[in-house]
């Protein structure tokens, strides 16, 4: 996977959406997870699917400078392990976290 920092401000969050503070309108997650009240939902995969989400994060982080978004909350609940380190790790960085 190469680096790649959109413009718009990550908010990387491990929390359930619902009960999170600070939810934006705008969220990148996954298609089998519920986002009440997002207004635009940015999908990786579905959170079984590791190699899906690594294929599409850039795709997906590209979409929101495409989109002129400002800001969005990603949906950090997911494994540490294997592939999915690796996109946590891509996300912090894109994040510049």
């Amino acid at each position: 996977l190469a680096h790649y920092a959109p413009k718009a401000r990550l908010v990387l969050s491990d929390r359930l959406f619902a009960e999170c503070p600070n939810k934006l309108p705008v969220v990148v997650g996954f298609s089998n997870r519920q986002y009440p009240g997002a207004v635009r939902i940015f999908e990786l995969a579905q959170t079984e699917d590791a190699s899906m989400a690594a294929h599409r994060l850039y795709h997906v982080l590209r979409q929101l400078d495409q989109e002129h978004i400002k800001e969005a909350w990603v949906d950090m609940r997911f494994a540490d392990t294997g592939l999915w380190k690796t996109v946590k790790e891509r996300l912090h960085r894109a994040a510049n976290q």
